[in-house]
């Protein structure tokens, strides 16, 4: 590794609407990762699809103004990838997205050289790019998935051998059960597993002992973008070679703090009419 942690999300993005408040914010799993990550002092690059439109813009000069790097952006003639939200009790309703855009990307060879150097690679599940997982593990950086909650057994055990590290978001479930998932997945396949469970806190597994961190009592104002907040910082410990244990407690901290602010990572734009609500 270099003396410069480089990181790059790699895949979905979307500005996430909040239709009652007619506000939007810059989002996504993998934007999000590299605005964070960049933030925790970093180098990052963000490679995806943006629309030409009104909220590629918003996008694009959101990921400018935090400095991530976007040599390898690409803009879709097409709308930007968009998610309509509302809000119940501080947290999120998803009500229609259109990710067409977002998940268009093409991994190229001029992608694949840009990435040599980089110390680890992030995307999801939202990204749509499983069949170049086996090119970019071939780049013999670290790589990350973020399963969210859409995951299946299938899912899993395709993307498990390509990757180093795996996020999953499976909130209401009892511990019992996320034993035994960390342990069915970890013997399998030997990745680096996090499960996030609401409010219940996070967990892994460190030498076939569970380890749990509980959640920061705090009283949110936003959700949105607070498992992505978890995933960024957790990765920047764990490439700083900080352990396990430790990593999850500063990125509880760290996601607890982005629950305090509107929006994924800030950047509202007021919208006079939403484009796409009927």
């Amino acid at each position: 590794m270099s003396n410069a942690i480089k990181v790059a999300g790699v895949g979905d993005n979307t500005v996430d609407i909040y239709i009652d408040s007619k506000e939007g914010f810059p989002g996504g799993n993998c934007v999000n990762f590299s605005v964070f990550a960049q933030r925790l002092g970093v180098e990052a690059s963000y490679i995806g699809v943006l629309g030409k439109d009104e909220n590629g813009k918003i996008l694009s000069q959101a990921l400018q103004n935090e400095g991530v790097n976007l040599q390898r952006i690409r803009f879709n003639e097409k709308e930007n990838a968009y998610t309509f939200v509302r809000h119940e009790k501080n947290d999120r309703v998803f009500i229609k997205s259109d990710p067409s855009t977002s998940q268009s990307l093409k991994i190229e060879k001029e992608d694949l050289d840009f990435l040599n150097d980089y110390d680890l690679i992030h995307s999801s599940i939202y990204s749509k790019i499983e069949i170049y997982l086996s090119d970019l593990n071939n780049l013999g950086c670290k790589i990350s998935y973020d399963f969210s909650n859409k995951f299946s057994p299938q899912i899993i055990d395709e993307v498990l051998p390509w990757v180093d590290y795996a996020f999953f978001s499976w909130s209401g479930r009892e511990e019992k059960d996320i034993i035994k998932f960390l342990r069915k997945w970890t013997s399998l396949h030997g990745t680096e597993l996090v499960i996030t469970n609401g409010s219940n806190g996070s967990y892994a597994l460190v030498n076939g002992d569970l380890i749990h961190v509980p959640a920061e009592k705090i009283k949110p104002l936003d959700t949105m973008g607070g498992g992505d907040a978890y995933i960024s910082n957790y990765l920047i410990c764990r490439l700083q070679e900080k352990q396990i244990e430790t990593s999850m407690k500063e990125a509880t901290k760290f996601a607890a703090e982005s629950c305090l602010h509107k929006g994924s990572f800030g950047y509202k734009h007021v919208y006079q009419k939403i484009p796409g609500l009927k």
